[in-house]
C-alpha cells in the first residue's frame, strides 16, 4: 500500500509597530503686566479729580486697568504709591503728611494699607475697594478707595503724584499720570471755654488771668500747613453801663513784655506764628489786664474769639 505524506509549509508572519510618537513642548513665556487708564474720582465716581485740589479726610477712588496676558491670576499684587513730590520722593518712608502705600494682594484677594499706618488701615476704605470678578480674564479694573490724613500736606500746586505698579513675580508695569493738590484744612478747639481775673482793684496793671488754674488759655489745633494763631475781642468789657476798654487787655504766648492790646480785629498772637502742621497740637497763650483808676465795681464781661490761619 502506497502512503503519500504531504508536507505543508507555512510562512511565519512577524508583526511590527506601524505608529510612533514624538513628545513636544511649547514654551509660553511670561507676559509683563501693564497699567493703563489711571484716574482719580470722587467717592461716587462721577467727577474726575485729576489735577484738582483734594480735601483731606474724604474718600476718593483711584481706578486703573491692569492687563496680564497670562491671565490676571498670574498677578502677585497691584501696588499704589502716593506722595507729595515737593517734600519727599517716591521711595521715601510712609507718613501721614506726605507718603502713602496701598496694595491689592492676589493670593488672598484682599486690600492692605502698607503705610503709614500698617495694620491700622486708617486711610484704606477696604469695603469700597474692588478688583475684577473673573481673574481668568487678561484685563480688568482695580479700584482703590482711600483718604488723606487730616494733616496731608497742603500744596498750592498739583505736586502730589500717584504711581501704580502691577507685579507678577518676575516683571512689573507702571503708570504715573495722576497728579493733584491738597486743599488747606484746619480745626481748632478752645479747651478753656472761659477765663477770668478775680479780685481786681482799680489802678492795677498787668494782672495775669487767675482762671483757669494754670493761668493760660489752652487750644488744640490740627492742620495740614504752617499756621498762625489769631485772636480778637468782641469789644469793651462791660458791666451794666460801665466799661473797661478792650485795649486794656493784652495777649501773648507767654511773655508780658511782648504782649499787645486786643482789638476787635483778628491779629496774630505773638509767639504763636509760623507753627508747624500736625494733629492735635496743644498750644496756649496768656492774657493780662489793666484796670483804670475810677472803674466802678462789677463783673465786666466780653468774648474772646480765637482762630487759626495759614501762615
Amino acid at each position: 500500500m502506497l502512503v503519500i505524506v504531504m508536507l505543508v509549509a507555512t510562512a511565519s508572519v512577524g508583526y511590527c509597530a506601524d505608529t510612533g510618537t514624538s513628545s513636544g513642548t511649547a514654551s509660553v513665556g511670561n507676559a509683563a503686566p501693564t497699567v493703563t487708564n489711571s484716574k482719580i474720582w470722587d467717592s461716587t465716581e462721577t467727577t474726575n479729580k485729576n489735577n484738582t485740589e483734594l480735601t483731606v479726610d474724604t474718600q476718593y477712588r483711584i481706578n486703573c486697568t491692569v492687563t496680564d496676558n497670562n491671565q490676571l491670576y498670574d498677578l502677585e499684587n497691584v501696588t499704589f504709591i502716593i506722595w507729595e513730590d515737593n517734600a519727599v520722593d517716591e521711595g521715601s518712608s510712609d507718613s501721614n503728611f506726605t507718603h502713602y502705600r496701598f496694595k491689592y494682594i492676589n493670593d488672598t484677594d484682599t486690600w492692605d494699607e502698607i503705610g503709614p499706618d500698617g495694620t491700622g488701615n486708617s486711610h484704606l476704605i477696604s469695603g469700597s475697594c474692588s478688583d475684577p470678578a473673573d481673574h481668568t480674564q487678561t484685563s480688568g479694573t482695580f479700584k482703590l478707595a482711600w483718604k488723606l490724613h487730616k494733616t496731608g500736606n497742603h500744596t498750592g500746586t498739583n505736586s502730589w503724584k500717584v504711581k501704580i505698579y502691577a507685579y507678577d513675580g518676575s516683571s512689573s508695569g507702571s503708570q504715573q499720570q495722576i497728579v493733584f493738590g491738597v486743599a488747606y484744612y484746619v480745626e481748632i478747639t478752645v479747651d478753656d471755654s472761659s477765663h477770668a481775673w478775680a479780685g481786681l482793684t482799680p489802678g492795677q496793671t498787668d494782672v495775669l488771668i487767675t482762671s483757669p488754674a494754670d493761668q493760660d488759655i489752652d487750644i488744640t489745633v490740627t492742620t495740614n500747613a504752617k499756621f498762625n494763631v489769631q485772636a480778637k475781642g468782641s469789644g469793651a468789657l462791660t458791666s451794666g453801663p460801665n466799661t473797661i476798654g478792650l485795649g486794656n487787655v493784652t495777649i501773648h504766648k507767654d511773655t508780658l513784655g511782648s504782649s499787645v492790646s486786643l482789638t476787635t480785629n483778628y491779629a496774630n498772637i505773638g509767639g504763636l506764628t509760623s507753627q508747624n502742621s500736625g494733629q492735635n497740637q496743644a498750644k496756649s497763650f496768656k492774657l493780662w489786664i489793666d484796670v483804670p483808676s475810677g472803674t466802678p465795681d462789677g463783673d465786666y464781661t466780653y468774648t474772646l474769639t480765637v482762630k487759626v490761619v495759614e501762615a
